[in-house]
Parts: C-alpha cells; sequence; structure tokens
C-alpha cells in the first residue's frame, strides 16, 4: 500500500516525465508502459524514436496472458516490492525471482570473475 506522500512522489514524478518529454508517438496503451520505465531507470532515452518498440498484440496478449494465470518472472526482489499485490491474487499468478535462492548466490560466486586490480 502506499502513503499519500508517496503517491505524492510518483505523481510529481510522472508529471516531471509528460513535461520532459511532451509530444510522442507512444498510442494510450504503450505511453503507461514507456513512462513506468524512465522512472524506473531515470533514462528518458527511452523515449525516443526506436528505443521502445511494440508489436501491435504485445499489450493485450500480455494482459490476456496475466488474466489467465501466467507466471510472473523478475530479477530483482525489489520489482516485487512495487507490485501491485492484489491482481496476482486474483489472477492466480506466480511470482518468481530466484535472485536471493541460495543455489543461485552460490553459482554466481563461481562464475563471477573478480575484478582486476589496478595499481
Amino acid at each position: 500500500m502506499q502513503t499519500k506522500k508517496g503517491q505524492s512522489i510518483e505523481d510529481a514524478s510522472m508529471q516531471m516525465i509528460e513535461d520532459e518529454i511532451g509530444s510522442h508517438e507512444f498510442n494510450e496503451k504503450e505511453w503507461p508502459i514507456v513512462r513506468r520505465i524512465i522512472h524506473s531507470t531515470a533514462d528518458f532515452d527511452f523515449a525516443n524514436k526506436n528505443k521502445l518498440i511494440f508489436h501491435k498484440d504485445a499489450i493485450q496478449s500480455g494482459m490476456n496472458a496475466l488474466k489467465n494465470g501466467c507466471s510472473i518472472v523478475v530479477d530483482v526482489n525489489g520489482v516485487i516490492g512495487g507490485m501491485n499485490k492484489q491482481n496476482p491474487k486474483d489472477f492466480g499468478n506466480d511470482i518468481i525471482c530466484n535472485i536471493s535462492k541460495p543455489e543461485i548466490m552460490e553459482l554466481a560466486k563461481k562464475k563471477v570473475k573478480p575484478a582486476p586490480k589496478y595499481q
């Protein structure tokens, strides 16, 4: 649940994005997604032409999949924290994030090469 102050901050951030980007070629279903990506990454470049390209059926297909209970796979736990909690319950979506699983952490330790030391 978001607080009033938190919502106020988010609303102001979204308005800043609107003001900065101005007119764009995204439709009414695409723009909220692009705006959320900009908000999450602080990268206004995503609004530039050909940075994000939507297949004509992508959004509707994604919404249908979610409504039909597909799993939601995220790469970090922070994404889960920002998600609406009721919709996955209503639609039966499992939320999967393996980043904190001990076996994944062990595998990462074995695969990641340490950064070189500079003198």
